[in-house]
């Protein structure tokens, strides 16, 4: 049985390059991360990648294990992170694969998977659906001490972004806990919060 597809999508490169040159402009000392999960959002996870490999991007954001693998199938090069859940068995031991962890146990079990593993650290801000919600305790030391070296980022999600009040709550709430962090001399490369 055959049948003709309802839908068509056609991709501009120039509309792609003008929306990143405008991101890339609205602050000097940041950088856009395209996030590209869900198959970059139905626009084709390949070819935005393909798009993005002629752009400084300090790294881009994927779902999963099977998108970064995706990513890399096609040729991509700079650094993948995974912002979902991965199980530490299956991870590659040399890749450009990067992860973001929702708690400090799961950062453990990465760590003891492969001892150089890169991390993201995901802090709860306020969405209350996944994230590191207090990092200082006793506890979170001792683990702290042990992936130091392995924490690369630091990231959260803005529960409400049209919400100047809530979303100027959870930017207190990120510079709180990467405070935090500094007293464990722990200075991450990157620190990211935004939201879809």
């Amino acid at each position: 049985m055959s049948y003709h597809h309802l839908n068509t999508l056609t991709i501009f490169p120039e509309k792609l390059a003008h929306n990143f040159s405008v991101l890339s402009k609205l602050h000097h000392d940041i950088k856009p991360v395209p996030v590209l999960k869900s198959n970059a959002y139905g626009h084709g996870i390949k070819i935005i990648a393909s798009f993005l490999s002629d752009y400084d991007v300090p790294f881009v954001c994927v779902d999963s294990l099977y998108e970064a693998f995706e990513l890399k199938k096609c040729g991509y090069k700079k650094d993948i992170l995974i912002m979902g859940y991965v199980n530490p068995a299956d991870i590659p031991k040399r890749s450009n694969f990067v992860y973001a962890v929702s708690d400090l146990e799961y950062a453990n079990a990465l760590i003891k998977r492969y001892s150089r593993v890169r991390l993201h650290l995901f802090l709860d801000t306020g969405m209350h659906r996944e994230g590191i919600q207090e990092i200082d305790t006793v506890y979170s030391e001792t683990i702290l001490k042990k992936i130091a070296p392995r924490i690369e980022g630091v990231m959260s999600h803005l529960s409400m972004p049209d919400n100047r009040r809530v979303s100027e709550s959870q930017m207190a709430s990120f510079e709180s806990q990467l405070a935090v962090l500094r007293e464990y001399r722990i200075y991450p490369r990157y620190s990211h919060i935004a939201a879809s």
